[in-house]
C-alpha cells in the first residue's frame, strides 16, 4: 500500500456526420447532426510501484484490435504497462461502434469505408494520448468509494418484473484541493432511451449523468463504466424515446451519484494490482436452415398481429427486436467464419474494490454472481470493456426464443467460461 496519485483527462471522439451509428439495425443512413459530442476519459492511478488506466468511451462497441493498439502506444511512450490499460465502451446506440470489419464480428463493425477506417486509426491514437496526457500530470489524490441503487430507469427488458442488479457503484477521486477531480460510475442499462429513428450523434442517458454531475462540481471529469446491461435496458421505464427523456434519465442518475459521493470515506494510501486472463469462448451452434427461416416468418407474423391490434408501444419494440433476432441469427450462421473467441478477461484491484472486465455484453443474472465471488471485496463488474462479443447469456436463455438468444455468437458454455474466468481473476488477488 502505498501514497495515491491521480490525474485524468479527456478528448473528443465525435464522429463525422454520415457516419453508421451503431446499435440498432434499423438505420438506412449516417448520423445527420451531432446533438452531443462524445469522448474517450482515462484516469490513471499510481500507488508508487504499480499503475493501473481506467478508459471510458462513449461508442458502442471496441474491439481487441484496438485494446492492444491503444496499449501498444501507451508502453512505447510511457512507464505504463500495456496489459494495465482498461478501455470500455458505454454501447451508446447513437454513436459509432469501433470494431473493425476483419475482427470477425459480422454485424458490430466500424464498416470498411475510407472515412470509417480513419476514424478507427484516429480513435485509437487519441485514447493512447489520453492515457499519455494524463500519466504526465499525475498529482497526490485519494478515494473513496461507495454504493447506491437507482430504480426506475433499467429493468430486465423481457419481463420488467424479474429481479436485476440495480446498484450504482462510485468511485471518487479528490485532488490535491480536496475536491473531486473525477468520478467513476457504473450502472448497467442499455443506452437505448433514444430510438433508431435518431439519426443525431449522442451519448444517451449517461451523457446527461455525465453533465449533470459537471454542473454542480465543474471541475470534475464524471465517467461512465457500463455494467452488466445484455439483458437490461429502459424499455419499460421511460416515458418517450427524445433527447429530453434521455436528459431526465441521465439526470435521475446523477441525482444518485452525487449522493453517494456525499457519503463516501476518502483514502490517500491504497494497493494497485492488475491481472489479465486469457479466454477461449466457442461460437454457438445453430439450428437448420429451415428452423431459423420458420422463426423469421412466425416473428413477422406475430409483429404484423400486434400491428393490427393496436399494441402498446412496449409490446411492439419487444416484437420488433424479436424479428430482427432472428434475421441476426440466421445472417450469423452464413457469415461467423470463425470456430472461437479469443479475448481476453481482466481484473484492476484499487484496494478493497476489484473492477473485473467482461468483453461483451454480459446477462445481469451472470454479473449478479461475479459480484458475489468475494466477501472480502467489492467488485465492479464492467461490461463491454476491452473486446466485444456480442451478447452473453445465461445458459437458460437459449432454451427461450428472445432476441438475445437470436443473437449471440458465444456458445452455451459462455456463462461457465465467463464465471470460472472471473474466479480465477478474484483468486489471484485473494
Amino acid at each position: 500500500m502505498g501514497k495515491l496519485y491521480g490525474a485524468v483527462r479527456s478528448v473528443n471522439i465525435t464522429p463525422p456526420l454520415g457516419m453508421a451509428l451503431g446499435g440498432y439495425m434499423g438505420r438506412d443512413h449516417g448520423a445527420e447532426g451531432i446533438m452531443d459530442d462524445l469522448f474517450a476519459k482515462a484516469l490513471v492511478l499510481s500507488d508508487g510501484s504499480e499503475k493501473a488506466v481506467l478508459v471510458t468511451t462513449d461508442v458502442a462497441a471496441i474491439d481487441y484490435d484496438l485494446t492492444k493498439l491503444v496499449r501498444d502506444i501507451v508502453q512505447k511512450n510511457t512507464d505504463i504497462k500495456g496489459e494495465n490499460v482498461m478501455i470500455t465502451a458505454s454501447h451508446t446506440h447513437s454513436g459509432p461502434n469501433a470494431c473493425r470489419r476483419e475482427s470477425n464480428y459480422a454485424w458490430m463493425n466500424i464498416g470498411d469505408t475510407e472515412v470509417n477506417s480513419a476514424y478507427y486509426t484516429i480513435l485509437c491514437q487519441n485514447i493512447a494520448n489520453a492515457i499519455i496526457w494524463a500519466n504526465n500530470n499525475l498529482e497526490e489524490v485519494s478515494i473513496g468509494v461507495g454504493r447506491g441503487s437507482l430504480l426506475g430507469i433499467g429493468s430486465n427488458r423481457q419481463d420488467p418484473t424479474k429481479p436485476f442488479d440495480s446498484e450504482v457503484y462510485v468511485l471518487r477521486i479528490d485532488g490535491k484541493n480536496h475536491e473531486p477531480m473525477a468520478v467513476v460510475v457504473n450502472y448497467a442499462c442499455h443506452p437505448t432511451v433514444l430510438s433508431e429513428s435518431n439519426y443525431f450523434v449522442s451519448g444517451d442517458f449517461p451523457s446527461y449523468m455525465m453533465r449533470g454531475i459537471s454542473k454542480l462540481y465543474p471541475s470534475c471529469e464524471a465517467m461512465f463504466f457500463q455494467g452488466a446491461a445484455g439483458n437490461i435496458s429502459s424499455r419499460y421505464n421511460r416515458k418517450g424515446s427524445g433527447f429530453d427523456e434521455a436528459r431526465r434519465m441521465g439526470e435521475m442518475l446523477a441525482g444518485e451519484v452525487i449522493k453517494v459521493m456525499n457519503n463516501v470515506t476518502m483514502v490517500d494510501e491504497i494497493d494497485i494490482k492488475v491481472f489479465n486472463l486469457p479466454v477461449e469462448i466457442p461460437v454457438r451452434d445453430f439450428a437448420p436452415d429451415e428452423i431459423c427461416v420458420k422463426k423469421i416468418e412466425d416473428a413477422k407474423r406475430n409483429l404484423a398481429r400486434l400491428q393490427k391490434e393496436g399494441a402498446t408501444d412496449g409490446l411492439l419494440r419487444a416484437a420488433i427486436v424479436m424479428l430482427q433476432g432472428a434475421e441476426i441469427n440466421y445472417m450469423l450462421k452464413k457469415s461467423l467464419k470463425i470456430k472461437a473467441f479469443s479475448s481476453e478477461m481482466q481484473l484492476i484491484k484499487l484496494g478493497k474494490t476489484l473492477v473485473v472486465s467482461v468483453p461483451g455484453e454480459l446477462f445481469n443474472e451472470i454479473g449478479i454472481k461475479v459480484k458475489k465471488l468475494s466477501e472480502k471485496y467489492d467488485i465492479i463488474v464492467a461490461g463491454y470493456a476491452n473486446d466485444y462479443i456480442g451478447y452473453i447469456p445465461t445458459a437458460e436463455c437459449y432454451d427461450e426464443d428472445s432476441y438475445e438468444s437470436g443473437v449471440a455468437m458465444v456458445g452455451r458454455d459462455a456463462e461457465k467460461i465467463i464465471l470460472e474466468s472471473a474466479e480465477k481473476l478474484v483468486s489471484m488477488v485473494e
